[in-house]
């Protein structure tokens, strides 16, 4: 059943191709038009990677490791990895909010981020 365009009560899953990412849960993602951009999350470790699904072509959703720009060594110190962050677009640039980094066993804690990048 079609409800403003989207289906209501169906699953639907795709096969996808290209440098799929490990399985993952908490990662951040934003789509923008037909990408899918995700970032970090954890599974057997954290992850620190920045992803893109490409699904511009119907039912063949490639994904792909971004790489950083030659403009990286403007950009302040790389995130790292963490797990449960906000992803978003503001102004052509994907920002990233907070999130958990890895276990401080003498805490026993995560480290909390609060930083905007």
């Amino acid at each position: 059943m079609k409800q403003d365009g989207f289906l209501k009560g169906a699953w639907e899953s795709y096969e996808q191709f290209g440098q799929t990412p490990d399985t993952r849960e908490g990662m951040s993602m934003v789509s923008i038009g037909k990408d899918v951009y995700m970032y970090g999350g954890q599974g057997r470790t954290m992850f620190d990677d920045l992803r893109l699904l490409d699904c511009s072509k119907l039912h063949q959703y490639v994904w792909s490791l971004v790489e950083p720009s030659s403009e990286a060594d403007t950009v302040p110190d790389h995130p790292g990895p963490r797990t449960a962050s906000v992803l978003c677009r503001y102004n052509q640039k994907l920002v990233l909010f907070g999130g958990n980094g890895p276990y401080i066993s003498h805490i026993k804690s995560r480290r909390a981020y609060y930083d905007i990048l």
